[in-house]
C-alpha cells in the first residue's frame, strides 16, 4: 500500500534539448522529456461480461486517467498542442525490483509492450493526436534501485 502522496505524479521537465538522436538512417530532434514519478502500470486486456459487453479494468483506468491529467497539465504549462507529424518517442520504465528477482534486467512479466500501450494511449489527444503518429520507439524497464518507480518519455519530431 502506498500513501496517497506517492500516488500524485510528480513532473519535472527538460525542454528544448536541442539534442540529435540517430536511429537507422532516421534522425530525430528530442522536443521535450517527461518524468513521471509513479509506479508503472502495464496495460491489461478489456474484460468482457457474460452479457457481452467489454471494460477496461479499474486499474489500468485510474492509471490511465493519472498519465492524461499529468500530460494534460504538462501540455497546458508549456503550450504543448498535440503534435501531428511523424514522432520518436522513447520511454525508460523504472520499477520496484521484486524481493525474489536478483536479476539486472526485469524478465518477468508484465511486458515491456504493455506498459508502453499504456503511456501511448493515455497521450492520444493531449501530446500527440493519434498514436498512429509515432513511428518509431525506443523502450526499456529498468529496475527503480537508485531511484523512485516512475516513468521517463523522451518526445521527438522528425528533422
Amino acid at each position: 500500500n502506498t500513501s496517497q502522496a506517492h500516488n500524485q505524479p510528480i513532473i519535472s521537465e527538460m525542454s528544448q534539448y536541442g539534442l540529435l538522436v540517430f536511429s537507422r538512417s532516421i534522425m530525430f530532434k528530442i522536443m521535450f522529456t517527461l518524468v513521471v514519478s509513479v509506479e508503472p502500470v502495464a496495460k491489461q486486456r478489456a474484460r468482457i461480461l457474460k452479457t457481452g459487453h467489454s471494460y477496461t479494468p479499474n486499474k489500468t483506468k485510474k492509471y490511465e486517467d493519472l498519465l492524461r491529467s499529468t500530460f494534460l497539465a504538462y501540455a497546458k504549462k508549456n503550450k504543448i498542442k498535440p503534435f501531428d507529424s511523424p514522432l520518436f518517442l522513447s520511454v525508460e520504465f523504472y520499477l520496484p525490483r521484486p524481493k525474489t528477482n536478483k536479476l539486472k534486467k526485469p524478465t518477468s512479466r508484465p511486458d515491456l509492450d504493455n506498459y508502453l500501450k499504456c503511456v501511448m494511449d493515455a497521450g492520444n489527444d493531449i501530446l500527440w493526436k493519434d498514436d498512429s503518429f509515432i513511428v518509431e520507439v525506443s523502450c526499456v524497464k529498468r529496475y527503480a534501485d537508485y531511484v523512485i518507480p516512475s516513468v521517463v518519455m523522451k518526445v521527438g519530431s522528425a528533422v
